[in-house]
């Protein structure tokens, strides 16, 4: 079964980086996505929250929300209750600046809303032609991959707002190398920092992206404006503070978990940065 679904909209094509299905039991840090991408989440089980420009949002079945370019956002699973969700990465490249639909896009890249009826259609049905690999499932799926994008949009436009009184604006399985291609480069990296932030190294990431290590740095400082340390330090923090709010974990084994050998450079670090140590944060978070 194909990976990666591309298809023209508008003047502009759009790359399915990747469509993933899967159950969420620990809480998945602060992180964003590289420039012109954007990944939809469509809640099928469980309770959560997800946090969004900064404010905290519950989530449930049938709860939709989208994260656009550099659009922060975390989310927790209930300890009892875990969260499945689908989820799909777009990437859009423009050969125009006359793509009225996608502006509508790019004008909120975040949103949280109410599923409606012709998505839950839509979603389920990309579940299920990748689970039947019938005969013309990639065809299909790429058509229903259209059909997603669409009925995203019309949640977003003001008038469909109004007409269906649901839209609610929000303010501004681990990585396998079997699914990289050129055309995922960027989900790739986001994935990477977001899940192996804790043993990445600049060799691993280079020969995983198919770059030499000066290019990988360049790549970075490109679509993220940051170093490969700083890129890994900034994950390694959000994924500190995500797990300092919200799990039982001691903080030695907060240590541990995201690569720090040690708690005493843990915690020289985490204080360099946020001015107060990890237990007067964890302590401020109960407040």
């Amino acid at each position: 079964m194909n990976s990666n679904y591309t298809f023209v909209f508008e003047d502009a094509t759009i790359n399915t980086l990747m469509i993933s299905y899967r159950k969420f039991t620990e809480p998945v840090s602060v992180h964003t996505h590289g420039r012109d991408t954007y990944e939809i989440h469509y809640v099928t089980e469980g309770n959560g929250s997800v946090v969004l420009g900064g404010k905290t949002y519950p989530v449930k079945k049938g709860v939709f929300y989208l994260a656009g370019p550099n659009a922060e956002h975390e989310q927790t699973p209930f300890t009892h209750d875990s969260v499945t969700e689908f989820g799909c990465f777009f990437h859009i490249k423009k050969s125009s600046s006359q793509t009225p639909l996608l502006d509508i896009l790019n004008r909120h890249k975040t949103f949280i809303t109410k599923s409606s009826r012709e998505m839950d259609r839509i979603v389920y049905g990309i579940l299920y032609e990748q689970d039947q690999h019938m005969h013309a499932s990639d065809r299909k799926i790429t058509l229903l991959l259209e059909e997603l994008l669409i009925e995203c949009i019309r949640m977003m436009a003001p008038q469909f707002h109004h007409h269906r009184g649901m839209f609610k604006p929000v303010p501004e399985n681990n990585f396998h190398k079997s699914n990289l291609t050129q055309q995922n480069i960027n989900l790739i990296v986001d994935e990477i920092f977001l899940l192996e932030y804790a043993t990445i190294t600049l060799d691993d990431l280079a020969d995983i992206i198919g770059l030499s290590n000066r290019q990988t740095q360049r790549f970075l400082q490109k679509y993220y404006n940051k170093s490969f340390l700083e890129k890994r330090l900034e994950a390694r923090m959000s994924a500190a503070k995500t797990f300092l709010k919200r799990s039982d974990m001691s903080i030695t084994q907060i240590s541990e978990k995201i690569g720090y050998s040690s708690i005493e450079h843990f915690s020289a670090v985490f204080k360099k940065i946020y001015g107060i140590s990890p237990s007067e944060y964890r302590k401020n978070s109960l407040i």
